[in-house]
């Protein structure tokens, strides 16, 4: 595939296989790339906030339909915080309450599905990363009936504290590597070893879903890694199907 990217006095044109763009959704759609930088998302070491933006955006990309039950999930959740602040009627909270359920059920499903196959891709990577990384999200029992009751039970609490504090936009994922939080416990090499790893799982992903394979950009990718590891990176960059584009 080609594509050029140009810029002049502040704007910027995109043509991908010799068409302009419209969208920077249309590129990364037909285009995908991977990054692992300095600079970029930190998945591995970053804050909870970051690591729940990356695993659903995966979700997205990989499942059909799931951008639309985000959108809407979140919209009902902004929905019910504004009739809180409000304080309108009992009826119209639970309108947008079940519509928080109603959303919030298939997301919570495509989650545990994601984390399966990304541990089942990440076990493939262990020559890589010496142990296996375990992903896991932190999430309570999202039975219909008690999500609902406790959406109606804490509507005073939420009030007080600024917004809802219990759903899929508050879940903690979890990256673990030998039976630890590799955040805290791994060292500089194995949390670069952990992202790169993570980044070969999603090009699986990408290529059973939605068969392409990306572009991986790896910045700075041999740093604190010793001399076998660095080998061992080399030999598995070799091996992937995927372009890579390299800095060292």
């Amino acid at each position: 595939m080609n594509l050029s990217v140009a810029g002049r006095r502040g704007q910027t044109t995109l043509r991908l296989q010799g068409r302009d763009v419209q969208r920077r959704k249309d590129v990364s759609e037909s285009f995908p790339v991977l990054v692992d930088a300095p600079q970029g998302r930190k998945i591995v070491d970053g804050a909870p906030g970051e690591r729940r933006r990356w695993f659903d955006g995966l979700i997205i990309a990989c499942f059909q339909n799931m951008g639309i039950y985000y959108e809407r999930y979140l919209r009902a959740v902004m929905q019910r915080g504004r009739l809180l602040r409000r304080r309108v009627s009992s009826d119209e909270l639970d309108i947008w309450e079940a519509q928080i359920v109603k959303y919030g059920q298939p997301i919570v499903q495509a989650r545990e599905k994601m984390v399966t196959m990304l541990n089942e891709l990440l076990e493939q990577e262990s020559p890589l990363t010496e142990d296996p990384l375990i992903i896991s999200v932190t999430m309570p029992d999202y039975d219909q009936q008690a999500w609902l009751s406790r959406l109606k039970e804490k509507r005073s609490e939420d009030l007080r504290g600024g917004g809802l504090r219990f759903g899929p936009h508050c879940d903690v994922v979890n990256i673990h590597f030998q039976q630890r939080e590799i955040r805290s416990a791994g060292s500089r090499g194995q949390q670069k070893l952990a992202a790169i790893a993570i980044k070969m799982a999603e090009c699986g992903l990408w290529t059973r879903y939605r068969k392409l394979i990306p572009v991986l950009l790896l910045d700075d990718c041999l740093e604190a890694l010793d001399r076998t590891r660095q080998l061992r990176l080399l030999k598995r960059l070799q091996a992937s199907s995927a372009q890579v584009l390299m800095t060292a």
